[in-house]
């Protein structure tokens, strides 16, 4: 007996009543979902949590109190000289007092105010590789650099006979210890007053 032109194979089975003779439809394909942009992964932590401070960090306190200890020594030999010299001035030690005190004054606010609003640093700022920035980011001015070194304003106080040179010195170690105090509080920038009072200057790292 000849098989039929709708005759399946031998161990085929026969398609449902109503499907024989049709194409099966093509499988439906999913759409492809649009990629979602990956976000950037964040840096790996180095191992101690920070990275090394590098140029434009805020200057530590130890290295800014160096460096402030090495203009001290720049400025006490021009004190020492200007002070020798005051022995020859007639008029007593009231006199000689009162010329040291004011010239020391000029000297010291002198030095800060000049190398500060010319380069931006002083010669214990260069040695240690720091450097002071004014609110705009380049140099302060004159005013903003002489506010910065203020207390040595208390000078003057030698002027007064027996307990100036007392209260100058009295005065200008409680504004060091609270500039060092208002500095190490400022975990992020490192203003002291001093930097607040000049207007908001900076004391960075150039290296």
């Amino acid at each position: 007996m000849s098989e039929g032109p709708n005759t399946p194979p031998p161990g085929e089975q026969p398609p449902p009543p109503g499907q024989q003779g049709q194409t099966p439809p093509p499988a439906q394909q999913q759409p492809q979902q649009p990629q979602q942009p990956q976000a950037p992964q964040a840096p790996q932590a180095q191992p101690g949590g920070q990275g090394s401070p590098g140029p434009g960090d805020p200057g530590d306190l130890i290295t800014r109190f160096l460096a402030r200890v090495i203009d001290g020594v720049i400025l006490a030999v021009g004190m020492t000289i200007l002070t020798t010299l005051s022995f020859f001035l007639p008029g007593g030690s009231l006199v000689r007092n009162a010329f040291t005190a004011i010239i020391w004054t000029a000297l010291a606010l002198g030095y800060y105010g000049y190398m500060e609003s010319e380069r931006g640093q002083t010669v214990g700022k260069m040695l240690l590789k720091l450097k002071v920035v004014g609110p705009d980011g380049g140099n302060p001015t004159m005013e903003q650099a002489v506010k910065r070194s203020f207390w040595y304003g208390f000078y003057l106080l030698g002027i007064i006979p027996f307990l100036g040179n007392f209260l100058a010195g009295v005065g200008t170690l409680a504004v060091t210890i609270y500039v060092a105090v208002t500095i190490n509080n400022d975990a992020q920038l490192r203003q002291g007053f001093h930097d607040t009072f000049a207007g908001g200057t900076r004391v960075i790292k150039t290296g």
